[in-house]
């Protein structure tokens, strides 16, 4: 129900009511993905006796799910980029997110599904790398945090940006790194 409720920006984009801007592009993708996988899993685990292959579903969800969350991240990225315009912390920010995908596709790689007492099962290869992307993912969305706090303390207040970023941008990065605390 929330998924439809907060679908105002799809509705808006198909209708032609809001322009597209390339940074909704991540934010939609995350969206989708994110839906896909909750149907894929929903499928996996339905008590009806169906005939599905538990390799194909568990890497399609954790794929999917995985480019929710890499997505996502890069919202919170494209957040950052905008307040730290003319500034080298724009190359700390690329890198930063190229480990993450690299993160979040070598945790992929090492997911293997199959199927015990009819059940479909998710097993990994290496935990190593599933503990790696947590931790990752939640020092990397630490760093935003702060990169996001001292940039939003150098914008005067009154500034747009400013103000919207403090309505979205800080309480969405405060929810997404205790999401991921809860984790650890």
């Amino acid at each position: 129900m929330e998924y439809i409720h907060s679908s105002y920006v799809e509705v808006a984009l198909f209708r032609r009511q809001l322009p597209f801007r390339w940074p909704l592009l991540s934010y939609i993708s995350a969206r989708f993905s994110f839906l896909i996988a909750t149907v894929l899993s929903a499928v996996q685990c339905t008590p009806f006796y169906t005939i599905i292959n538990c390799e194909s579903i568990n890497l399609g969800t954790i794929f999917l799910v995985n480019f929710a969350l890499g997505c996502s991240t890069t919202n919170l990225v494209i957040r950052t980029w905008l307040i730290w315009k003319t500034s080298y912390l724009r190359l700390v920010l690329v890198l930063f997110s190229l480990g993450h995908w690299a993160m979040l596709a070598l945790f992929v790689a090492t997911a293997r599904g199959s199927t015990q007492n009819g059940v479909c099962m998710t097993h990994f290869t290496n935990l190593t790398y599933a503990e790696a992307v947590i931790i990752y993912s939640t020092l990397y969305d630490f760093v935003l945090l702060v990169f996001t706090i001292i940039g939003l303390s150098k914008v005067p207040p009154s500034s747009a940006l400013w103000k919207k970023l403090v309505k979205q941008g800080v309480v969405y990065f405060i929810v997404n790194l205790a999401a991921n605390l809860v984790l650890l």
